[in-house]
């Protein structure tokens, strides 16, 4: 295409930093309904469908942990952006490291995700209720978490970013009537918690497997028209096809050209005086015209979804500025508080660990790297160690990719089990990858 214009290049005025905010921007703006001029008869039939107009006034606020790093400066263009475009959102920032701080140093996606514990200067003194997101030093992760009215600290990991995300792509799919025509699918590594998949699974979602690190999560999901990937670190996006797109430019453009059915109530003259429902104004036929209709804006506000979000996720690598505002979206559309998506599923508890060995090259495994293949027993072992917890647990281990240590992961129903899981895994490696030190 030429550069500036067709479906897939977009405007001139999304060239550079400033224009890639004005983009993602005007997109969340779109799919918050914020920035539309409609009549009150319009907006009143969108309400029908999670984006009454009683939505467009509220001001979102967002409390977001920058590690110290490069994104407080990130997040100011961003806040400036989203105020070009009318759109109240107030990012209020901590640990921006301007004047002082040391990246990561309790705080940022990984501290929150890895340690499970809260980044400096959020207190349950202060934050109870308050939506809060943690990102990386280079912005290209994002974890939420907040303190309930108990005064206790959750975290919402990319796993359940990824289940958020295609939940709404899932419900929006469907409604377009693209269901069955678009491949769809989430990415997952052996890392996902297993109640992440077993919730996706329950709720038909289809769920592949690919090796450790993005570059392994965005290529799979380049084989869907639709493919979503979040490692559990919060780094991940939402791709979607050229050919994805075309399908739906061609959806709405076929929604679009159906002459709508017009609905007029029946006038009083013609409901009959000893009617026993004077109250029904319209006949059956009409309501069933205004069904239709109202049907046909359903799909096309569906497509108008899809299409925003290509737009407003990064098509070329995790961004955790696009990924705020997706789920921003997502949760006001849905009208969902912090608890509601907290509550999609109850991770189940696990263990990572590692220990060295001689030479990891000893240890091969399958491509999901979810089975050991080499050496020869270790995987029946880790098979027999999980299947004697009750309810069963799952292991699994795998080479580092630059030092010779073995990396570790259990997970169990009981925390006590997870860790107990963990440590004969490690026994196991030990004694049959060429262990190093002290037993």
């Amino acid at each position: 295409g030429v550069k500036g214009s067709g479906p897939f290049w977009g405007k001139v005025e999304w060239e550079g930093e400033i224009g890639y905010y004005k983009m993602i921007c005007e997109a969340y703006g779109d799919l918050v309904n914020k920035n539309k001029k409609e009549s009150p008869q319009r907006r009143h039939s969108f309400s029908w469908f999670g984006i009454g107009p009683c939505q467009t006034d509220i001001p979102t606020q967002l409390y977001i942990d920058c590690s110290n790093g490069i994104g407080s400066n990130k997040i100011l263009k961003l806040q400036s952006s989203l105020l070009a475009n009318n759109i109240q959102f107030n990012l209020e920032i901590r640990n921006d490291g301007l004047e002082s701080g040391k990246l990561n140093f309790h705080c940022g996606a990984e501290h929150a995700q890895k340690l499970r514990l809260p980044p400096m200067n959020f207190s349950s003194k202060t934050d109870i209720g308050k939506r809060c997101c943690s990102l990386d030093g280079d912005v290209d992760r994002v974890v939420y978490h907040y303190f309930d009215t108990t005064g206790r600290w959750n975290l919402i990991d990319g796993d359940k970013m990824a289940a958020l995300v295609a939940l709404f792509l899932q419900d929006e799919l469907i409604a377009s009537g693209l269901f069955r025509r678009l491949t769809f699918s989430v990415v997952q590594t052996a890392y996902a918690n297993g109640a992440s998949t077993s919730f996706l699974s329950e709720n038909e979602i289809k769920v592949v497997r690919s090796a450790t690190g993005v570059k392994f999560l965005h290529h799979e999901a380049l084989k869907y028209d639709i493919g979503v990937y979040f490692e559990a670190n919060g780094h991940g996006t939402v791709l979607f096809r050229d050919s994805a797109v075309q399908t739906l430019l061609s959806r709405k453009h076929e929604l679009v050209s159906v002459e709508e059915p017009v609905v007029k109530p029946l006038s009083p003259n013609r409901i009959p005086f000893f009617s026993s429902n004077r109250a029904r104004r319209y006949s059956e036929e009409e309501r069933l015209a205004s069904a239709a209709q109202y049907a046909r804006k359903r799909k096309i506000l569906a497509v108008d979804r899809l299409l925003q979000i290509r737009q407003l996720v990064n098509q070329a690598v995790g961004d955790a500025l696009s990924d705020i505002l997706l789920a921003e979206a997502i949760l006001h559309i849905k009208k969902w508080n912090m608890d509601d998506w907290n509550c999609l599923y109850t991770d189940l508890p696990s263990r990572q660990a590692k220990l060295r060995v001689k030479d990891r090259s000893v240890v091969k495994c399958t491509a999901d790297e979810r089975k050991a293949l080499t050496p020869i027993g270790l995987q029946a072992r880790l098979e027999k160690e999980s299947f004697l917890l009750k309810p069963p647990g799952r292991c699994f281990v795998r080479p580092s990719g630059t030092e010779d240590y073995v990396r570790i992961y259990a997970e169990a129903s009981t925390q006590i089990d997870a860790d107990a899981l963990a440590l004969a895994a490690m026994q196991a490696v030990y004694e049959l990858a060429g262990g190093v030190g002290e037993n």
